[in-house]
C-alpha cells in the first residue's frame, strides 16, 4: 500500500504543476487501486486527475469543505491502475484569494 499526502495554498488565479512529483508512490511499482480526496478550504479550487496518459479527472471543482478529507466522502474516484503508471494532480485556483489544499493518494496493491 502506497500513502501520498500534500498540503498547500494554492496563489490566486493559479495553476500548480504536478502535486505528485518526486514523491515516493508517484509512479505506481505493481497493479493497484488509486484512491484520491481533494478538500480546499474554500470552494474555488479545479483538479485535473491524470493517471499513465488518461485525465480522469478534467478540471472539476472539489470539494471547499475546509477539514481533512474524509473516507469516502471527499474521494474523488477510485480506479485501477497498472504497475508503472504515474499518477499526476494539477489544481486551478479560480478565486481572487489563495486557498489552502489537502489532498490524500492511496494506492492499494491488488493480485
Amino acid at each position: 500500500m502506497g500513502f501520498m499526502s500534500d498540503i498547500q495554498t494554492v496563489a490566486a488565479n493559479a495553476t500548480t504543476g504536478n502535486i505528485l512529483a518526486g514523491k515516493q508512490h508517484e509512479f505506481a511499482t505493481r497493479p493497484s487501486l488509486a484512491r484520491v480526496a481533494i478538500v480546499a478550504a474554500a470552494p474555488g479550487i479545479n483538479a485535473t486527475i491524470v493517471v499513465g496518459d488518461q485525465a480522469i479527472v478534467n478540471d472539476q471543482e472539489m470539494s471547499g469543505a475546509n477539514r481533512y478529507p474524509i473516507d469516502p466522502d471527499d474521494y474523488v474516484f477510485r480506479i485501477p491502475i497498472a504497475a508503472m503508471d504515474r499518477v499526476q494532480i494539477f489544481l486551478r485556483n479560480t478565486t481572487a484569494g489563495g486557498l489552502a489544499v489537502t489532498t490524500v493518494v492511496q494506492l492499494d496493491a491488488v493480485a
